[in-house]
């Protein structure tokens, strides 16, 4: 979500677009640019590449006896 703009993304390409209401907090359907459903897969595909690449994975840092995440 970006400037209460959200964008879900489905299977075999089906994308749906809100606009999101925080007072009522209510997601109202709204076509919003092809810009923001291209950034929204763009985000997908790196965060599933970061994953399947193990690229999320914290470093282990071991100093003494004690060890800690980087």
């Amino acid at each position: 979500m970006e400037n209460n703009k959200l964008v879900i993304l489905g299977p075999q390409q089906k994308t749906e677009t809100y606009l999101y209401d925080k007072e009522k907090n209510k997601q109202n359907p709204e076509m919003l640019s092809e810009q923001y459903v291209k950034k929204a897969i763009a985000n997908y595909q790196s965060a599933y590449y970061l994953f399947k690449n193990e690229g999320l994975k914290q470093k282990r840092i071991k100093k003494g006896n004690i060890t800690t995440t980087r």
